[in-house]
């Protein structure tokens, strides 16, 4: 649930900071004041674009900001499974902020550290769900039904999609194929042609594994062969001088033979002078033979050069290796292959299509299945709901139309699979159930999309649910009935409401009143957390008696007394 809002800097608001808390929490106030911003700073925090004219004027940027509870011990919190996902620590609150410049950009905050977007968002909607008059339009058009039909259904449909995915990407890749392969012949003999030509080009100049890295070593060796030469050289007329090493070294052994036998440490000091002599001897040895074969060559120098320019040249045309070009080659002669076996190729891809088809039709048929039985349990919930708010002969059903097997159904395939939705209405005894877009009326669309959102929510205690305007349309006893239905969705969320109606107000746990003042020919927006008092008072003014004010306020206190007394009945 949400702890705290603060805003700073949208719209008429200079800074205002909302403590929450647990239940149902209703905005209030006149036709202009503002209650839309607190909508538009909690859309800020779902990740949804902006108008930079929400920034309030004067100012270069603005901030929302959100603390949330979490409940860290529900063993199927999606909230902890998104934080645990995505590698973020987390305690017993969450911090989100964001803030929004006059440039467009944004930055995004969690816990006091600037993460992407794709990961505040995801956060953010698995504790956050706006359902208003926007969400009310999107109810009516037929393409969103599909999604909405899986929100109930849940992560079960979810598992069976992410594997229907995954067969997609490889109809995808042999369509792929089929395309490049069933393309013109004289587009296919063209390539045929390149590409004989560019291995033809590569083969013919044998290129071996390590062969650069080899020439290269030699290229230093011969550029430095007069250095080389002149350093040995000095080294072995150094070992060989009149004072030889050797020569002392051999002398001082045969001293030391003479006494052998008489000390440990005499003869261990022997054996080493010998392993010295022998070691150098070898040294020379060595040094002597290399001095020896030193011998430039001016033409395998320039043939060394001529060879590494070649496969720089290569290099640039295939590859930045011998290896990328030796790789290069092979891939080339791969395609030839399956370009001049076109007909073998063409049957074993058609093969793997009609396969790849099938495993499609089969998890679309097993997401089709479960989403049948799922519709009917939720259209009963939903019809049951409006029941509640007074639909008392409200019918509704989902229709869904999946292809016989025997169909050309390739051109339905989505990730979603082969279903189209289509949510069906009928509000009146009498009345054939026709789509939802041609036949709902503004008032019960307001009350469906309420039962539709009890529904789908159902069993999700982490989020925090806002009802954006949810009354239009309806008024009188259906307005108490909807406050009842809110009251009820509060007690397992929390639920934040802007609402016009006095009758769903009187049922609030925490009521916010929403004022616009002018001061120094400035306008700001600001907001009041109501006591007893002034929730009386604000219900009066809803309640709308110019003539008689008296009997308004008795009236807000009767409705009131009796959202309390329903609400102890709840408890």
């Amino acid at each position: 649930m949400i702890k705290s809002l603060r805003i700073n800097n949208i719209a008429l608001i200079d800074e205002v900071m909302i403590d929450f808390d647990n239940g149902f929490n209703v905005f209030t106030g006149e036709t202009g004041a503002g209650k839309s911003i607190i909508i538009d700073a909690i859309t800020l925090l779902l990740g949804g674009k902006f108008d930079k004219n929400i920034i309030k004027e004067g100012c270069d940027k603005a901030k929302v900001e959100a603390v949330f509870d979490i409940d860290y011990t529900c063993e199927d919190s999606k909230i902890v499974q998104a934080l645990e996902d995505l590698g973020v620590e987390y305690d017993n609150t969450l911090t989100l902020s964001r803030t929004i410049e006059i440039s467009g950009k944004s930055q995004y905050r969690l816990n006091g550290d600037v993460v992407a977007m794709n990961v505040f968002k995801r956060v953010s909607n698995e504790l956050i769900d706006v359902f208003g008059q926007h969400d009310n339009l999107k109810l009516l058009d037929s393409r969103n039904h599909i999604h909405f039909l899986d929100e109930y259904i849940g992560e079960e449909v979810e598992v069976i999609k992410s594997d229907l995915k995954g067969e997609i990407a490889v109809l995808s890749d042999i369509n792929t194929k089929l395309r490049d392969l069933c393309d013109n012949p004289e587009k296919r003999a063209r390539e045929i042609e390149f590409l004989q030509y560019e291995i033809g080009d590569i083969e013919s100049k044998a290129f071996v594994e390590g062969e650069e890295e080899e020439l290269l070593a030699r290229k230093m060796v011969l550029a430095n062969s007069e250095k080389i030469y002149n350093v040995t050289k000095g080294v072995i007329d150094d070992m060989e001088s009149p004072v030889n090493i050797l020569d002392v070294l051999k002398s001082a052994s045969n001293a030391l033979g003479t006494i052998a036998g008489l000390d440990k440490d005499i003869d261990d000091s022997r054996d080493r002078i010998n392993s010295l002599r022998w070691e150098l001897d070898d040294i020379l040895n060595v040094i002597s033979n290399y001095v020896s074969n030193i011998n430039y060559s001016e033409t395998e120098y320039e043939k060394i050069m001529d060879r590494l320019d070649v496969i720089n040249d290569y290099k640039r045309k295939y590859g930045n290796s011998i290896s990328s070009i030796l790789q290069y080659l092979q891939e080339a002669k791969a395609r030839v292959e399956d370009l001049t076996d076109c007909e073998e190729r063409l049957d074993v891809l058609r093969s793997e299509k009609k396969e790849c088809l099938d495993r499609i039709y089969d998890k679309s048929y097993m997401i089709h299945s479960l989403r049948v039985a799922k519709a009917k349990d939720m259209s009963s919930s939903i019809v049951e709901e409006l029941g509640g708010l007074g639909m008392n002969n409200a019918q509704f059903a989902v229709q869904i139309d999946f292809p016989n097997k025997e169909d050309d159904y390739e051109s339905r395939i989505a990730l979603n699979g082969l279903d189209v939705v289509e949510f069906l209405f009928s509000a009146n005894l009498g009345q054939s159930m026709k789509p939802l877009d041609n036949i709902i009326s503004g008032g019960e669309l307001s009350r469906f999309a309420l039962s539709f959102k009890t529904v789908v929510n159902h069993n999700e205690p982490d989020k925090t649910l806002i009802f954006d305007e949810i009354d239009t349309g309806i008024g009188g006893n259906t307005g108490s009935v909807v406050g009842k239905k809110l009251t009820r969705i509060s007690k397992c969320c929390q639920v934040l409401c802007i609402t016009h109606l006095a009758q769903i107000a009187s049922f609030a746990d925490n009521h916010y009143k929403i004022v616009k003042t002018e001061d120094n020919d400035r306008t700001y927006t600001s907001l009041i957390h109501l006591d007893d008092i002034g929730r009386q008072e604000e219900i009066g003014r809803m309640i709308g008696s110019i003539i008689n004010i008296g009997y308004a306020n008795l009236h807000s206190i009767e409705l009131i007394k009796e959202s309390y007394n329903y609400k102890l009945s709840l408890a």
